[in-house]
């Protein structure tokens, strides 16, 4: 793939996932892409940025990507009506931006999705595509909508690809050509850590028990808290945004923060987060595995802990036990008490470090789209 058109939607929010960001600005390097965000409400106060939601809004971002932004006016889609409307006007401004502003010959139109909720767009325009393609990331059956939308979009969609194992088990029963792909993290910032930093740390750093990732409803709360008080001879580090702020949850949030033997930390700079996890003796992933969307993910974060060599202690997620040498699962207090103090007694062997890396290294975005351009680089529709 090179020198074509990448229309990346987006109905779920009004700002991009990291997902979204990387897979957008590794395609910028070789493509003109564009991310159109269709937001679903207006800012609930009258103020500038109330009045500056009503129209369309362009940006570019600083790795090249046209970010598009509807207006409110046309974005409520209260009705199937004004959604169409929606589409129709945001799809001819679209190229016409880019018939004015673009002097690269384009190639070909791609239309990448990585939502079930994005379906509309490919209901709508997908004729106006070479290829549609769905990258499926994550598990979206969390409701009877949202699980048919998918169906509709795996059978319409020209290529599907998914990023884990779980997910190809599961979407392989609908069709037979989908293909698994790598997972992709964020690799850039790691390596230049890496170049910077020198490898000895003190030893009281090899207690420090640490999660980077968003404080929100993927956390269990209780065993975390649990696990926490019962170990006030441990520092955790928590580093990451405060994400989530329904009232039932911000209890066990501001719980879990005001615990003496916890540090919490965030910053929009992602260049951080490789020297956070460089002080962890242990890595950790306490997602609660009652919820589906986590017992079939594949955290992101896994890679970014695998690269810093850390060994990593989970709840129970599907995806995490092809890797038993470096991820050790436990459902209990108990269990995670043990795991720690085990992983805490020795030093990690080397080899494991060494290990981790190179599958680090194997899942970084560029390896991804580098996949990802192969399989429709060698599409029928792609090539005629």
């Amino acid at each position: 793939m090179k020198d074509d058109l990448i229309v990346i939607p987006s109905f779920l929010k009004e700002i991009t996932t990291d997902v979204q960001e990387q897979t957008a600005s590794e395609l910028a390097r070789d493509n003109t892409v564009v991310q159109y965000i269709l937001p679903s409400r207006a800012p609930a106060q009258l103020s500038w940025h109330f009045f500056k939601s009503l129209l369309p809004m362009w940006q570019v971002t600083k790795t090249g990507v046209l970010r598009y932004h509807s207006g409110v006016l046309f974005g409520y889609r209260n009705t199937r009506f004004l959604k169409q409307i929606t589409l129709l006007l945001d799809h001819a401004l679209i190229h016409l931006v880019l018939l004015l502003s673009n002097n690269k010959k384009i190639h070909k139109k791609i239309l990448w999705i990585f939502h079930p909720y994005d379906f509309d767009f490919v209901d709508y325009f997908s004729s106006l595509f070479d290829v549609t393609l769905y990258d499926c990331t994550d598990y979206h059956a969390l409701s009877s909508s949202v699980k048919h939308s998918e169906v509709k979009l795996i059978k319409a969609a020209d290529i599907v690809v998914v990023n884990s194992k779980v997910l190809f088990s599961l979407h392989s029963k609908q069709r037979s050509d989908i293909r698994l792909v790598p997972q992709g993290f964020r690799l850039d910032s790691f390596v230049r850590y890496s170049e910077k930093r020198k490898r000895a740390k003190p030893k009281t750093k090899r207690l420090n028990i640490g999660y980077v990732g968003g404080i929100n409803f993927r956390l269990d709360y209780h065993l975390l808290t649990k696990l926490i008080e019962r170990n006030p001879q441990w520092e955790f580090t928590l580093w990451g945004p405060v994400a989530d702020y329904r009232s039932n949850q911000r209890k066990n949030i501001d719980a879990l923060l005001k615990l003496t033997n916890v540090t919490h930390g965030s910053t929009s700079n992602k260049d951080e987060i490789p020297a956070t996890i460089d002080a962890f003796g242990v890595s950790i992933i306490p997602y609660n595995s009652n919820l589906l969307f986590n017992k079939y993910s594949y955290p992101m974060k896994l890679f970014e802990y695998f690269y810093m060599g850390k060994p990593v202690i989970t709840t129970p997620i599907k995806e995490l036990n092809q890797f038993p040498n470096f991820v050790k699962v436990g459902t209990t207090v108990r269990e995670w008490e043990r795991h720690i103090s085990q992983l805490l007694m020795q030093p990690w062997p080397k080899k494991y470090a060494r290990r981790q890396r190179q599958l680090a290294l194997q899942n970084s975005w560029r390896n991804k789209i580098i996949a990802i351009s192969d399989i429709v680089s060698d599409h029928p529709l792609y090539k005629r």
